[in-house]
């Protein structure tokens, strides 16, 4: 058999490379994106009918406002001696931007601009000087139709950063994407307030709860959003951030998106070293650069073939008539 099909290949070998051109060709064009299959959190891979599963939906159903999966937080702390005044004030100015970043999520759904608007009053509290809140509630009352309030915040903008007189109509920070979060607590909450500061009062935390999971892709974005918001914020203070006050940054969503990161990058190495060494023993074997490159396409074509088999596979999971396919990747 074997022989026989070998005996065809080599009689035939352009037709053969053909029919697997046209294969690779057919597969990309059919086969859905493998950003598009791929699950992603730590649910999401189970079948619906476990325990747990079933326990995850419930909760949604009877808590549809408690929609945090996943926190990072932000520790301000001393070493040996309690947090001052103004230690206290420098941690609201950070929460009063992520309040903002709240803020523009709201926002893009329509009806939730109250909220939207509840959250830029509180980040205004927080900090007076946040620009961007200014600039941003200015959108926001404007939609609501609140036309007067709404320049009052612009022209409060415009005096705090001039250069916001640029984007009118654009919320502000401008990123690629947003933080996926969904509330903020600090030492102002009203029920969870107190709870932020350490007993020996050295230590206030800020919680930003996010709707991503613990081990969830998205985690990895947003913490670097996050160490973006506090160099920048930091930036801005310079010369007036209290000497001593340290800042970390923990919380389940930070310690999952710092675990996958160090997986990608491990993996990331693998494939080099593997790479690199697969060639030097191809080198090797055949002593000849050119036929080096032959199993190497193949490599590849048969990684592109299977990997787009796969993703034809996954999707099929929901599609009528295919109740019983739990394919997941």
């Amino acid at each position: 058999m074997f022989l026989r099909l070998g005996n065809i290949v080599s009689r035939y070998w352009w037709l053969t490379i053909l029919i697997w051109l046209g294969i690779v060709a057919g597969l990309r064009l059919v086969a859905p994106s493998w950003d598009d299959i791929t699950r992603d959190g730590d649910l999401e891979f189970l079948p619906t009918e476990m325990p747990s599963a079933i326990g995850e939906r419930l909760k949604l159903a009877a808590f549809p406002e408690n929609r945090a999966n996943s926190q990072i937080v932000l520790i301000f702390s001393r070493d040996r001696e309690p947090l001052m005044l103004a230690d206290l004030k420098t941690s609201d100015r950070f929460a009063s931007r992520f309040h903002n970043h709240l803020a523009v999520r709201l926002a893009s759904l329509d009806d939730t601009l109250a909220s939207s608007l509840e959250q830029l009053d509180e980040a205004l509290q927080l900090d007076p000087e946040n620009a961007e809140a200014f600039h941003n509630r200015a959108i926001v009352r404007s939609r609501m139709g609140q036309q007067d309030e709404a320049q009052a915040d612009r022209e409060a903008a415009w005096t705090i950063d001039p250069r916001l007189r640029s984007m009118p109509e654009q919320f502000v920070p401008l990123t690629d994407t947003q933080l996926p979060i969904v509330d903020v607590w600090t030492r102002h909450h009203t029920v969870v307030g107190s709870k932020m500061r350490s007993v020996d009062k050295q230590a206030q935390l800020i919680v930003l709860h996010l709707d991503t999971e613990f081990m969830a892709v998205e985690n990895v974005d947003a913490l670097e959003l996050v160490k973006q918001e506090v160099a920048s914020q930091r930036n801005d203070l310079q010369g007036s951030e209290p000497d001593g006050l340290e800042l970390h940054i923990s919380g389940s969503a930070a310690i999952g998106g710092d675990m996958l990161q160090a997986a990608s990058e491990s993996i990331k190495n693998t494939e080099l070293y593997t790479l690199i060494l697969v060639v030097a023993i191809l080198l090797v074997v055949y002593r000849a650069p050119l036929i080096v490159i032959v199993p190497l396409v193949t490599i590849g074509v048969s990684l592109s073939v299977s990997i787009n088999l796969l993703s034809m596979l996954a999707d099929l999971v929901g599609t009528p008539g295919f109740d019983w396919w739990m394919f997941k990747v």
